[in-house]
């Protein structure tokens, strides 16, 4: 297992430009995870969408929005295009979860977020099988929030969270 400090290292060197995070609340509210993230929104063309669970994430997800548009004042347009927010069912969050380079078969690999106490403390390698099939539930959902707000599927009501 990595811990936080480590992936957020990892990830600061990998070639992701687009991470897809399936967890009750965003991770990055402080400490390495925040400031990789803020990094990677700023300065690079990295693209991060959190499906969060829609009954605990939506006020913590506009904490890290607000947050940063206070560090990175006139930057909110830019972070509106690169960081997003989809409401999901609790019950895709039982597993929390980030897919990198989502659609990019060959460059698609997964880290599952390991908890204790509600804190992360660590992660691991997904199976490819496990973020595949992640994927294909994920992308057609995340597909028809581009074109409307909210939908209604069998796993569930999903609505995209909007910044202002």
């Amino acid at each position: 297992m990595r811990n936080v400090r480590r992936e957020a290292e990892a990830q600061r060197m990998a070639s992701i430009s687009e991470m897809w995070v399936v967890t009750t609340r965003p991770l990055a509210l402080e400490g390495e995870m925040y400031e990789m993230l803020k990094t990677r929104l700023l300065k690079e063309e990295t693209k991060f969408v959190y499906f969060i669970d829609s009954a605990a994430g939506e006020s913590p997800f506009h904490d890290l929005w607000r947050r940063l548009n206070v560090e990175a004042p006139g930057k909110s347009l830019m972070l509106k295009q690169k960081l997003q927010c989809v409401l999901v069912p609790s019950s895709l969050c039982l597993y929390h979860y980030g897919i990198c380079n989502p659609g990019q078969l060959a460059r698609m690999f997964g880290r599952l977020i390991v908890y204790a106490s509600e804190i992360p403390v660590g992660y691991l390698s997904m199976d490819s099988q496990q973020v595949s099939r992640a994927y294909h539930l994920l992308a057609p959902i995340y597909q028809r929030l581009n074109m409307e707000q909210e939908i209604t599927t069998d796993y569930g009501k999903f609505r995209r969270v909007q910044t202002t």
